[in-house]
């Protein structure tokens, strides 16, 4: 019999069988299979992100050194040797780029999935990253597709090559983190775009309240959702916590002649007294279910107020040439960035500086908010974690004063771009 056609018929389709011959707990990690009769029914003969050419081709274009690219090769002509770990690599790669399954299955979470390490060894921590430069090649072509300048495909998606070397020369593989793997799929639906030093997508807003205009002054006055939580400092209550002493939560309301509601202060903070402003005086000017900027911070430093307002400035007429009367000018952000601790830990860095420059507004969060992009982990010990960087130092000093983190959020409306550098909102608002 033919070599090969024995192999095919040697090899059980069945996901519990697969993932058996894996030494993969089946009963531990059902989840993972999910869609599996999809993946598999859907499965081609010759897997095109694992074959060498291809890897060759990608690792190229985004700038991978060659040792990181032949760990890459190395390791995609191993799984293409024995069937089941091609066939759950496949379906790792089904399960991130398929829109829907059979199932019913969503595009969860890959943070619990295994990794082939019986098979593998260590290098069993490359899967993700081969699953990855599969989604980026279908990343590339959605980008071609929707019209996208070559050097800003090259600049969004090369964090992917930079990121493979790092953790390759820091870890010995090039590796990935599973659970953020989902994330490229924002990059397969093409659309993040990287314009200078951040990136930024169209969304729309529920969480950020409503800001009013004054008509004759042009200040801007944030106020806080309907029915939210918070402190007696005006922050929002985090995950599981009760609303203690002090605590309150917040109205808005408005008639024929006015808004009524919790005023935020652009420091970050949502103040308990509910205010009223007069429609006469006042105009709404946004609202949750907006389609703002939304905006995401790669890591890397130089973040200095020049890069940033460079990259403000691009982005704005980016947008604006693309989807012009389709958005309101307005950038959002929700993040462990916007965190006011780590303005009074590091007044004079960069991120204080741009933070100043911003009308932060408190967000959810659940007291650990920032540890997993700084340290790679859910939970970190004080102790003994590294302590190489200002923003890591002041992580942990604030947990090591027995304080919570917290995410905050930011608004910079792009008419006020001009004053950018004068704290304006602190100047002007709130």
């Amino acid at each position: 019999m033919n070599t090969e056609k024995a192999a095919k018929i040697s090899w059980n389709p069945n996901g519990i069988h697969t993932l058996a011959k894996l030494q993969i707990d089946a009963q531990k990690y059902r989840d993972c299979l999910i869609g599996w009769g999809d993946s598999v029914i859907n499965m081609p003969e010759k897997i095109d992100f694992l074959e060498a050419d291809t890897i060759t081709e990608l690792c190229d274009w985004l700038q991978v050194e060659e040792e990181t690219a032949e760990m890459l090769r190395q390791t995609a002509a191993r799984i293409l040797s024995e069937p089941n770990l091609k066939a759950y690599v496949w379906h790792m790669y089904y399960r991130l780029k398929a829109l829907s399954l059979s199932t019913g299955c969503s595009h969860a979470s890959f943070a619990n999935w295994p990794l082939p390490e019986f098979s593998l060894g260590k290098y069993a921590q490359t899967v993700p990253a081969l699953v990855m430069l599969g989604g980026l090649k279908l990343a590339r072509q959605k980008y071609r597709e929707e019209r996208y300048e070559e050097s800003i495909i090259k600049d969004t998606l090369r964090i992917y090559g930079a990121d493979l070397d790092r953790k390759r020369r820091a870890n010995g593989v090039p590796t990935i983190l599973l659970n953020s793997l989902n994330w490229v799929r924002v990059y397969m639906a093409a659309r993040l775009v990287e314009l200078g030093r951040f990136n930024y997508k169209l969304m729309e807003d529920f969480k950020a309240g409503v800001v009013l205009k004054n008509r004759r002054t042009g200040t801007k006055q944030m106020l806080a959702p309907d029915g939210a939580k918070y402190n007696s400092a005006g922050f929002m209550l985090q995950e599981n916590d009760p609303l203690a002493e002090g605590g309150w939560v917040s109205e808005y309301s408005e008639n024929a002649g006015y808004y009524y509601g919790n005023p935020v202060s652009p420091k970050g903070f949502a103040l308990k007294e509910v205010r009223r402003y007069a429609k006469e005086e006042w105009e709404k000017i946004l609202e949750p279910g907006d389609i703002l900027i939304d905006m995401h911070i790669p890591a890397g430093g130089g973040m200095t107020p020049e890069r940033c307002l460079d990259s403000f400035r691009k982005a704005v007429e980016f947008f604006t040439e693309k989807y012009e009367g389709k958005f309101k000018p307005v950038f959002i952000c929700h993040s462990w960035i916007f965190n006011t601790q780590l303005e009074e830990k590091l007044p004079e860095s960069n991120l204080a500086k741009l933070m100043q420059q911003c009308y932060l507004f408190p967000a959810s969060s659940y007291g650990q908010d920032g540890v997993f992009f700084l340290f790679g982990q859910v939970t970190v010990n004080p102790a003994d974690a590294p302590r190489d960087t200002s923003v890591r130092r002041a992580v942990l000093e604030i947990l090591e004063s027995g304080q919570r983190l917290r995410s905050g959020g930011m608004l910079l409306f792009a008419e006020d771009l001009e004053h950018f550098g004068t704290a304006f909102y602190r100047r002007t608002c709130g």
